[in-house]
């Protein structure tokens, strides 16, 4: 079972990282991108001394996406951090398939044929390069259905989407999940059971043995402002187990 690196609470990420080993976790994902003064290789190179398992990161976001990529500048920048990752040692990694400023743009020809040139370059990495569900999908699906991505299961995204049939034909691809709750409404990043959202129900379709991973985060609501932050983890790791989640070393 594991967890992102942040999850609302201040301190730095080495201060996180003992908080999450104290709470029952050993494996986390982070965000690629400096935090602390230091590169993310930095970062990883330490949290792995901590003996810390990073079985997942996220791609950062750049100035333009897949669909608005004119001068080639989303290219360059995804092409080093998959080159990082793959001398780091990092099995899997996540994108967006759109950003925000892109969400109202047509799929283009270009951006699809850009989306092939990464999925194949991440193959001979020996990464796995996985596409998340956002609250609006209509790129995610023309990518899925022309390139043999993997995908992140986002279940808060999943929520306020309604998208669940429609996606639901493709969780044999899922490799990572994005466990959250939500009111339905907003993307809240509640622990799971906080919320209003079917996880069990969702979950028994994901292929057995993807790992069981949390995208909590206490700011982005008032519920846990009587949490400390230990009592938060703790209560964060119970609803993995109410979840059916396994630690590592029960498989």
């Amino acid at each position: 079972m594991s967890i992102f690196a942040w999850y609302g609470y201040e301190g730095s990420l080495v201060k996180r990282a003992g908080a999450l080993k104290q709470a029952g976790f050993s494996s986390l994902s982070l965000w690629w991108e400096r935090e602390d003064n230091r590169p993310p290789k930095e970062n990883l190179k330490i949290l792995r001394r901590l003996e810390m398992n990073i079985d997942l990161v996220h791609i950062p976001y750049f100035s333009n996406g897949l669909w608005a990529d004119e001068k080639g500048l989303l290219e360059e920048s995804f092409l080093e951090v998959l080159q990082e990752l793959h001398e780091a040692e990092i099995p899997r990694a996540v994108f967006h398939p759109t950003t925000l400023e892109e969400i109202g743009l047509p799929v283009s020809p270009a951006g699809l044929e850009l989306a092939h040139r990464l999925f194949y370059r991440s193959k001979e990495l020996g990464i796995g390069l996985l596409v998340e569900n956002l609250q609006r999908d209509p790129h995610l699906f023309i990518l899925v259905e022309n390139i043999d991505f993997g995908l992140c299961l986002d279940t808060g995204h999943l929520g306020i989407s309604g998208n669940y049939e429609r996606l639901r034909k493709y969780f044999h691809r899922i490799e990572a999940l994005h466990l959250h709750d939500n009111d339905g409404k907003t993307d809240l990043h509640l622990i799971p059971g906080d919320g209003i959202l079917p996880l069990n129900k969702w979950l028994r379709d994901v292929p057995r043995g993807v790992e069981y991973h949390l995208e909590i985060n206490r700011g982005l609501s008032d519920f846990y402002n009587q949490y400390s932050e230990m009592d938060y983890l703790h209560r964060a790791k119970k609803s993995l187990y109410a979840l059916g989640g396994r630690d590592e070393k029960e498989f």
